[in-house]
């Protein structure tokens, strides 16, 4: 693969499929995750903890509030596991978004 963002992308598609959640390091990676994502909603998308522009940057409509949710309640608080492997279902689809994360902290 040529492509280093798409490189990046399938490893964290794969770290996905293998991340246990009962596993901290794994459930405090969900976390981060969890709150890059809110950080890239819009301030009037945080506040209401919904998407109201179509961006493909931060979350979807349907998983806004969840993960919203997610990132203001346990701030600084380990993820409960019933939540972390809600988090982990929600949020492999932003695959993309966290590789460009990735990407832009190896720069």
């Amino acid at each position: 693969m040529n492509n280093p963002l798409k490189q990046k992308e399938a490893e964290i598609r794969a770290w996905f499929k293998i991340c246990d959640t009962r596993i901290a390091n794994h459930s405090r990676a969900l976390h981060r995750a969890a709150i890059f994502l809110f950080r890239r909603q819009t301030g009037a998308e945080q506040i209401h903890e919904s998407t109201q522009v179509t961006n493909n940057i931060g979350l979807n409509k349907p998983d806004a509030p969840f993960v919203t949710w997610v990132a203001k309640t346990f701030s600084g608080k380990d993820l409960p596991n019933n939540v972390a492997i809600k988090l982990k279902f929600r949020l492999a689809k932003y695959a993309r978004q966290l590789a460009e994360l990735a990407m832009e902290k190896t720069r």
